[in-house]
């Protein structure tokens, strides 16, 4: 039998009320997704409110300086 994760990623999209832009980081996201995923569990990506996760926009970086497990994460289909 397949083992079942979720993740639970946050809603927020704005910091308080400073207009300045936050989400979830990647790299907090990646490190537990691949470690689970490598495990064999299939793994279910939620957000707090539903529908999409947005990332926070400083993890948002071109693909030859992301991390490792964000690097494969992002190519992975």
């Amino acid at each position: 039998m397949t083992q079942r994760a979720l993740l639970v990623l946050t809603s927020h999209t704005e910091l308080g009320h400073t207009g300045r832009g936050t989400g979830f980081y990647y790299d907090e996201m990646a490190a537990p997704y691949w470690t689970i995923r490598d495990l064999g569990w299939q793994i279910t990506l939620a957000s707090v409110a539903g529908g999409p996760g947005l990332p926070d926009p400083k993890t948002v970086v071109e693909p030859d300086k992301r991390p490792p497990n964000v690097a494969r994460f992002m190519a992975d289909p």
